[in-house]
Parts: C-alpha cells; sequence; structure tokens
C-alpha cells in the first residue's frame, strides 16, 4: 500500500504531503469502508496491469497521470471516487504541513 500511495502522491504532484498520514488515515477507517478501499486499490493494480502491462508503481509520471485521469474521469462512480479519495487526503496532508510551518 505505501508504494501505491506513494505513486500517488508523485503522480498527482502534492509538494509535502505525508504518505504516511494517508496510510494511516485509511487504516483508521471503519472495516466495510476499508475493504472496499483495497478492493478498488487491487482493481486499480489489475487495470494497471492490463491496459500496461505493469503495476501502477511502475509506470514512469506520464503513464501515472494517464492511469489517474482515466479512473477520475470514468463513467462509473466508485473509481472516479477512489482517485478522490486519495487526491483528496494528500491535498489536506499537503496543507496541513503548511500550516504547521512556521512563518520564516
Amino acid at each position: 500500500m505505501r508504494e501505491f500511495v506513494q505513486a500517488v502522491s508523485a503522480a498527482i504532484e502534492a509538494q509535502g504531503a505525508d504518505v504516511e498520514f494517508v496510510i494511516r488515515q485509511i487504516g483508521r477507517m471503519p472495516p466495510l469502508p476499508r475493504l472496499a478501499v483495497a478492493a478498488l486499490r487491487g482493481a486499480f493494480q489489475i487495470n494497471c496491469l492490463l491496459a500496461n502491462g505493469c503495476s501502477f508503481e511502475q509506470l514512469d509520471a506520464a503513464g501515472r497521470t494517464r492511469r489517474l485521469q482515466a479512473w477520475r474521469t470514468s463513467g462509473l462512480a466508485p473509481l472516479r471516487d477512489f482517485v478522490l479519495l486519495h487526491e483528496g487526503l494528500l491535498v489536506f496532508s499537503a496543507y496541513s504541513q503548511l500550516e504547521q510551518t512556521p512563518d520564516p
């Protein structure tokens, strides 16, 4: 999971995003939503393997961006929501770190 979240972080270029924060937040979800996220992560990886012949983590930045964009614009709401969940957590993490950074 760590590699996946790091790859998503790099793909959307979330400056200062804390990968561990995202992993912790998903880990704190109630069992059913956490299971749904895990299932969608598996489907995402299978989709990457079928479309690109390799896992998401092995794609270059352009390939990652294309895969995320494909799910972001999918006609299936759970696929869009999966990407939005990770993006939202990464943005929240980055913003939280900015808030904690003292002014010079």
